[in-house]
């Protein structure tokens, strides 16, 4: 630290004191050296890195945290519904159960590749691993959308759901509905970049 000292006179009524008055005045030094710069700039960059790996932190949990109901509800229907998961129909090949299964495990591949990518990210900021991740990330997206299609031309258009029990019937219509609104806001969201 640079030291300044500034001497004053105080100025009464009466006119000049005998006394000057003085008070020290710390001002940090000015970078002097490309090194010092270089200082600064690393002190800024390891914020930068605290902000990205909090954020990170959080989009782990909350692809936790909205992935988890899914997967856990298309396993636990197709494995334990008997009213009409294994219904055949003549146009389909797949049954309700194939589509579940197939839809929870997707989920869990992509939930643990998810993080998987972000922690490595979080290690090392790599513009090639975020493009790999990106790609994955599209190619999950297209067919997941497809598989979708697939659910929802066999539920709504060959399967007689009228036999399903109503926690199937409810969960594979509300997942199907939340699954385009899913999409289609991701696509308006690609659009605007």
């Amino acid at each position: 630290m640079t030291r300044l000292v500034y001497r004053y006179t105080e100025m009464t009524n009466l006119g000049k004191s005998d006394n000057p008055a003085s008070f020290t005045v710390s001002i940090p030094p000015l970078p002097t050296t490309v090194r010092d710069v270089r200082i600064n700039i690393d002190s800024e960059s390891k914020d930068t890195t605290k902000n990205t790996k909090k954020l990170m932190i959080c989009s782990i949990l909350t692809m936790f945290i909205v992935s988890f109901p899914f997967i856990f509800l298309d396993l636990y229907i197709s494995y334990t519904d008997n009213s009409c998961v294994n219904q055949e129909v003549s146009k389909m090949s797949i049954t309700l159960k194939t589509w579940l299964l197939v839809s929870g495990y997707i989920n869990i591949f992509n939930l643990i590749l998810g993080c998987i990518f972000a922690v490595y990210l979080m290690i090392k900021n790599s513009d090639t691993a975020y493009f790999i991740g990106s790609m994955i990330s599209t190619i999950f997206k297209l067919f997941n959308l497809s598989w979708n299609i697939v659910g929802a031309v066999l539920f709504w258009g060959y399967m007689n759901i009228d036999v399903c029990n109503t926690l199937t019937r409810n969960y594979v219509f509300a997942r199907l509905i939340i699954s385009f609104v899913t999409s289609s806001m991701i696509c308006s969201s690609k659009k605007k970049d």
